[in-house]
């Protein structure tokens, strides 16, 4: 099965992700854990809310794969993305397991991608309480507020990253050079050479 979660995997084309799930089950193929995570993150960067739906919730029955954390994840990122914060919150109310940063942060995503700041405060609430150090969460609700222009919370919360000392990460990139990989800070004084 290994194989055929690989192939199932790589395809992105959400299309080709849903027929290639299909093509397993009817040739035979156990589903598992793996292939949800696969067709459930197809479906989501396709936008397909109700085959994701569909699956999500024929996960335990149809095919009797237990949900993980993961499967959740998939799911209030697509419910997110697609404008439906709500029923995002609902699912996660109504999960067994407690709700981690990761869902908590790809929520807050899905607000910043809506703008919407009040439900983005009330995200944020909860992966700090969980994640307080984590400087992408800072950085995407201080994306949040600039792109709702409220100016006077973005300096509030820079000066709380200041305070506790959070930093963000700097980025790196890595490039090959006459058969030598070198890594670099992307505004380092290497990157100015390149």
């Amino acid at each position: 099965m290994e194989c055929g979660n690989c192939c199932f995997s790589c395809s992105w084309e959400r299309v080709d992700a849903v027929e290639l799930f299909r093509s397993m089950v009817g040739q035979g193929f156990l589903v598992d854990s793996i292939t949800f995570i696969g067709l459930l993150s197809a479906c989501n960067h396709g936008g397909l809310l109700d085959v994701g739906q569909h699956y999500f919730e024929a996960m335990d029955d149809v095919y009797n794969v237990a949900k993980e954390i993961e499967h959740y994840a998939c799911m209030v990122d697509l419910f997110g993305r697609k404008g439906y914060l709500c029923r995002a919150i609902e699912l996660l109310r109504c999960m067994p397991m407690k709700p981690d940063a990761v869902i908590w942060g790809a929520l807050l995503g899905a607000c910043r991608i809506q703008g919407d700041v009040r439900m983005g405060l009330h995200v944020m609430k909860q992966v700090l309480e969980l994640e307080y150090y984590r400087s992408g969460l800072y950085v995407l609700m201080s994306n949040l507020f600039c792109e709702a222009q409220s100016w006077e919370d973005v300096r509030k919360l820079r000066k709380v990253m200041n305070v506790g000392r959070i930093r963000k990460t700097e980025g790196r990139s890595m490039i090959e050079i006459g058969g030598n990989i070198h890594e670099f800070l992307c505004w380092g004084p290497q990157a100015r050479r390149l």
